[in-house]
């Protein structure tokens, strides 16, 4: 593969969590996306076969962000980040140009959690649970 062919995440990626209270921009001080996705598969096998079969059961995701705490700066999107809080997570892997895909699920914060060192930058993180389908889009504009 050719050196100009590979992506480096993280740089152009653009965050939102659209919630009841609004759209807020999770893009600031993030060091860390983590998103899965997968599928249950239903075993199906039968009968006299050698080998086992499956089929596509119902889809799962979630998400997870790391960021590093903003203090008093950072209290109106930490205050949209706690567990239970439903809404959109929209994200942007090369940000939000035309033409630029983007990607995101309705979702239900999960967990959260919080790491204040004492000689280290002090690093917040969120977990979303996707319920629904998968959006991808490319949109015109954002």
């Amino acid at each position: 593969m050719s050196l100009a062919n590979r992506y480096r995440g993280g740089e152009n990626l653009v965050l939102q969590w659209i919630t009841s209270g609004g759209t807020f921009t999770l893009s600031d001080d993030y060091t860390t996306l983590d998103v899965d996705k997968s599928i249950d598969l239903i075993e199906v096998t039968a009968g006299s076969e050698a080998d086992k079969v499956f089929v596509n059961g119902i889809k799962d995701g979630s998400a997870k962000l790391t960021f590093y705490a903003q203090g008093a700066g950072g209290t109106a999107n930490e205050a949209q980040l706690v567990e239970g809080t439903a809404g959109t997570l929209i994200y942007s892997p090369r940000g939000t140009a035309a033409g630029k895909p983007k990607r995101g699920f309705a979702a239900i914060i999960k967990s959260g959690s919080e790491k204040w060192p004492n000689d280290e930058a002090a690093e917040v993180s969120v977990e979303w649970q996707k319920q629904g389908a998968m959006v991808y889009a490319v949109p015109t504009t954002w």
